[in-house]
């Protein structure tokens, strides 16, 4: 809890040091956005987008490419109550949302600062016991690490979910109850959006990401673009989330959202959650709805990418 305590410390103190208000010239000021507008819980089925607010946990089942190569994924994590956020949401339009982190004081407070005086605890992850998975290569037997996360015992492969496979994951239950849901694997996600791993995001304009669809229908896209932070540790000064249905091939950013989007630019030498790496994730979900909360089972294909927006000369 003491390192904990110091890294919210620093966390203000870098944004309270930052040149002038940190903000970037010309651009709209977040800071004067809401910070108590509440997210919706967006799990069940309809026709816009779907975010993950009011979830408990994931686990996620699939393959990642990034810059650096593609891995296996398999592995989640469960909370006790939905995982609060240091980014609210302050606009939505379409498909797409955007999130601001907008520092904020909080005098003793063992949590998230939401806003001035106002304390969220940290998210509590627990157990739903062992959970075993089929329909996977191999299967898999999941326990909790020492920190409560979710993994295998040993890394996988990108063809951890084949093609179409049926995928059924089975929790005995423990703090978190039982659950037992089924999902499907997705096809590998392919794009011509990006160039070298990167996108460039213009003010003036709206940006449209480009994707070839799912030929089986069902699943969905979603996009979550993060920007830069202030400092080593420090939360994304801003999020843009998209989620739309795949058989759309498409997903568009409006430009009212890009320019509220705080300048991000391409960091080659960083540390763990330094490198804001931004996602394209192809997803088939399984919701396991319980009496302790609903957890989410994804099958999924993504690739990970830069995001370059009114970068510093």
């Amino acid at each position: 809890m003491h390192t904990t305590r110091m890294l919210l410390l620093f966390t203000f103190l870098s944004a309270c040091s930052s040149p002038g208000d940190g903000s970037d010239p010309g651009k709209q000021d977040l800071s004067t956005m809401p910070t108590d507008m509440a997210a919706p819980v967006d799990l069940a089925p309809g026709p816009g987008p779907r975010f993950d607010d009011g979830l408990h946990g994931q686990l996620t089942f699939g393959a990642r490419v990034t810059p650096y190569g593609a891995v296996g994924v398999a592995g989640g994590e469960i909370y006790k109550a939905p995982r609060p956020r240091f980014q609210r949401e302050v606009a939505r339009q379409g498909d797409c949302r955007l999130l601001s982190y907008k520092p904020a004081f909080c005098d003793r407070c063992d949590g998230i600062c939401v806003a001035d005086g106002v304390c969220q605890p940290f998210g509590v992850r627990i157990s739903a016991g062992v959970i075993d998975v089929s329909g996977t290569q191999p299967t898999l037997r999941m326990t909790t690490n020492p920190y409560l996360m979710y993994e295998p015992a040993a890394p996988v492969t990108p063809n951890v979910v084949p093609n179409a496979a049926q995928v059924r994951v089975t929790a005995s239950g423990a703090e978190f109850a039982a659950f037992s849901v089924t999902t499907s694997g997705v096809s590998a996600l392919q794009t011509s959006s990006l160039v070298n791993f990167e996108i460039t995001l213009k003010d003036s304009e709206d940006f449209t990401l480009r994707f070839t669809p799912e030929p089986v229908p069902g699943s969905r896209l979603r996009l979550t673009l993060n920007a830069n932070n202030r400092g080593h540790g420090a939360p994304y000064q801003g999020i843009i989330e998209c989620d739309v249905d795949d058989a759309r091939g498409e997903v568009t950013i409006a430009k009212s959202l890009i320019a509220a989007f705080p300048s991000t630019y391409r960091w080659e030498i960083c540390a763990g959650s330094d490198c804001p790496l931004s996602t394209i994730t192809r997803y088939r979900r399984a919701i396991a709805e319980t009496k302790t909360g609903a957890v989410a089972v994804d099958a999924t294909s993504a690739i990970h990418f830069f995001v370059l927006h009114n970068p510093p000369k």
